[in-house]
């Protein structure tokens, strides 16, 4: 482990990741997250973890990023000491806040809708979340069928204040970068010791589009989307089954 993005999501995550790609490292973000320790996060959100918990978890690993190991990146460095802290925020909490709120009405499509309820997968997705949303905000999801999913922007607010003030607190001097993206590459790598790229800095998930991505790109939400079309297959191949044996009986 090398580098803890302690930025909370919404506060250019999927630039970072792409900007950390670009300088080589392999990265663990959300969807990464899930797919490979979900269930060890899970366990992790009921019982807690010790720092060979997270070594075991990570040793392989260059960059974590985005939740839930933003929120958790103090424990994470008992286990990985030398590990270099960057954090980055938005220009204020209402921006933020307002950032969230967009990704969640993104995430509220009728496609996502439907793979809630075909896919086991997403299911299980969409509880890991919870948890998360639970353990670092004090507060739940809301995913009501019809209209966007939400939740509660005060408490949220008050997190991103207190979060952004502890890292900034508590983080060693020596090994925290607060980074801004309009710096460009020159800070990032000369506090990496990286040789900067010859490509511009990167710029994702404008206006919460990383969800289409995603769907497109990522081997878990593929995973999602054929468990729906298989269960949709079945469920329509179940019903013309039984209009077919009634209209056998009864023609």
């Amino acid at each position: 482990m090398k580098v803890i993005l302690a930025g909370l999501p919404k506060c250019g995550t999927k630039t970072m990741v792409a900007a950390f790609e670009a300088l080589g490292y392999e990265v663990c973000d959300v969807c990464e997250t899930f797919e490979w320790f979900g269930d060890e996060w899970m366990k992790i959100f009921e019982h807690g973890a010790t720092a060979e918990d997270f070594r075991r978890m990570y040793e392989n690993i260059d960059v974590v990023t985005d939740t839930p190991t933003c929120h958790f990146w103090e424990e994470i460095m008992e286990a990985f000491p030398d590990v270099k802290i960057i954090l980055t925020q938005r220009r204020n909490e209402h921006d933020w806040v307002k950032s969230l709120s967009n990704q969640f009405v993104a995430n509220s499509s009728p496609m996502i809708k439907l793979l809630m309820m075909f896919s086991p997968t997403c299911r299980k997705w969409a509880q890991f979340m919870e948890k998360i949303a639970i353990a670092t905000c004090s507060t739940k999801i809301n995913r009501p069928w019809i209209g966007n999913s939400y939740i509660n922007e005060m408490i949220c607010r008050q997190r991103y204040r207190q979060h952004n003030n502890y890292v900034l607190t508590n983080a060693p001097r020596d090994q925290l970068l607060v980074y801004e993206f309009k710096q460009g590459w020159e800070p990032l790598c000369k506090f990496l010791d990286k040789p900067i790229p010859e490509q511009p800095f990167p710029h994702e998930n404008k206006k919460g589009g990383v969800t289409e991505k995603f769907m497109k790109q990522k081997p878990v939400f593929l995973k999602m989307q054929n468990e729906m079309y298989f269960a949709a297959a079945t469920c329509f191949a179940l019903i013309f089954g039984i209009f077919s044996y009634l209209l056998y009986i009864f023609w």
